[in-house]
């Protein structure tokens, strides 16, 4: 499946270390998505592969109740062997060009990156999405750097793919990210360390409203969401259009080329790219 932007809005990441005793993994998460947590990220390190799959399987099946993507995290063999909707991996997981190789051009790709230059790289190499933290430490991992508001935001500018902040976020703090261009935020602590998540999940939808910078357009009929501030010519290269070789209207009027770079989308518009074979 393709990503959509706004499917990153509230990005649920696992830990099953903060269920109870005998509790099911499946049943904090569909809480959770009952709430509107919009995409999920099956995390586990200490599983077994036949125990990995037979969770994960558990978990899609709540995800597809809901309509939401289902990713799961480092593994491309489980990934593929319950048909998730894709996989993330982190900078020492594995290529993400064998891992596109493997599950095919449909498949949601998400890696991790610190940098502008990783985010770049792992772009070129087909990422569906980046994650991108620790940007206020982390519960679940270790001697984990802490990524600056200022490198997160070069990230958000750099690239075209979505980005989702991910690291210690919590509905204290998340309302600080603000500005910066990201799609939404990766959680895991300010879901899972609550027994009935729900009025936590909905607090960290209220206040990723404020986060979350973006506008609703309409292009060729389908109604997307694009970050504040884009022009034609970054719109169109993030739907994989040459913008050399197509012609748009906008609101009825054609938009010339030599006015891509200057044409900023705003809310409400409506686009109609058409695509010419060398170059129209």
């Amino acid at each position: 499946m393709k990503l959509k932007r706004e499917q990153l809005k509230l990005y649920l990441v696992t830990d099953r270390t903060w269920l109870n005793p005998g509790e099911e993994l499946k049943t904090r998460v569909e809480v959770a998505l009952k709430a509107g947590a919009t995409m999920v990220q099956l995390r586990e390190k200490q599983l077994s592969f036949e125990e990995y799959v037979k969770e994960a399987h558990s978990i899609k099946k709540v995800c597809r109740k809901y309509q939401v993507p289902f990713v799961i995290n480092d593994r491309v063999d489980v990934a593929m062997a319950v048909d998730a909707d894709g996989v993330h991996l982190g900078l020492s997981d594995g290529s993400l060009t064998e891992a596109r190789k493997l599950l095919g051009p449909d498949k949601i790709i998400g890696a991790s990156a610190h940098n502008v230059t990783e985010a770049l790289e792992a772009e070129r190499q087909g990422a569906s999405y980046l994650g991108c933290g620790a940007v206020f430490g982390s519960s679940t991992k270790k001697d984990v750097t802490v990524l600056s508001k200022e490198e997160l935001k070069a990230i958000c500018h750099g690239v075209r793919i979505p980005v989702a902040a991910i690291g210690g976020i919590n509905e204290e703090n998340i309302s600080t990210l603000s500005g910066l261009g990201l799609s939404g935020a990766a959680v895991v602590s300010a879901v899972f360390r609550w027994q009935e998540p729900e009025e936590k999940v909905k607090e960290l939808l209220e206040k990723l409203e404020q986060v979350v910078d973006d506008i609703s357009i309409r292009v060729n009929g389908e109604n997307v969401r694009i970050p504040i501030g884009w022009n034609l010519d970054r719109l169109l290269k993030y739907f994989g259009y040459l913008p050399v070789r197509v012609a748009v209207e906008r609101n009825d009027e054609i938009v010339p080329r030599n006015r891509f770079d200057e044409t900023v989308i705003e809310h409400g518009d409506v686009l109609e790219v058409v695509s010419f074979v060398g170059g129209g």
